[in-house]
């Protein structure tokens, strides 16, 4: 259902997510959020720029006499509080575009990956078969990242000489 409203700051909207359950669900909360997140997808599918405030309510008339399970996302997960950490701010940025090459390759197993995404736009990655030959040798990939990093290779890179990268 979809709601106008009235705030301080002007006209706006709010859905809201009705959901009826006769039993208990030990992760209701969880798919609460989920349907949540559908509404918001489907909102934007529809060619709105902004996420929609969707409030999830649900109505639980079981035979069970209170519902049992919380109605807290976060309290779904089996660390608790690393999950308030991680969920109640900003997601972490690693920019790559302002990390020096040699920063990058300091980061040990992830340097790679991150080295190669800085510069997969670069006129040929030939200019850059010295530090990933390092890395290969520091850090030998598993045999599914070497797949990967081909398969990428193959997509995206541009590779003037291909016997001698």
């Amino acid at each position: 259902m979809l709601y106008s409203v009235r705030t301080n700051q002007g006209s706006g909207y709010i859905y809201c997510l009705v959901e009826h359950q006769s039993s208990p669900h030990k992760l209701m909360a969880y798919r609460m959020m989920r349907y949540s997140l559908a509404v918001m997808q489907q909102h934007l599918d529809q060619g709105y720029k902004d996420l929609p405030v969707v409030m999830p309510l649900l109505f639980y008339q079981g035979s069970r006499r209170g519902y049992p399970y919380t109605n807290d996302w976060l309290m779904c997960f089996s660390d608790v509080e690393l999950a308030r950490q991680v969920y109640h701010r900003p997601f972490p940025v690693i920019d790559l575009t302002i990390m020096s090459d040699e920063e990058i390759m300091t980061h040990r197993r992830v340097a790679l990956l991150e080295l190669v995404q800085k510069h997969i736009r670069l006129r040929d990655m030939t200019e850059l078969v010295e530090k990933i030959g390092l890395l290969l040798a520091l850090w030998p990939p598993s045999k599914d990242l070497q797949k990967s990093l081909v398969a990428y290779f193959a997509q995206v890179a541009k590779i003037e000489d291909v016997k001698l990268f």
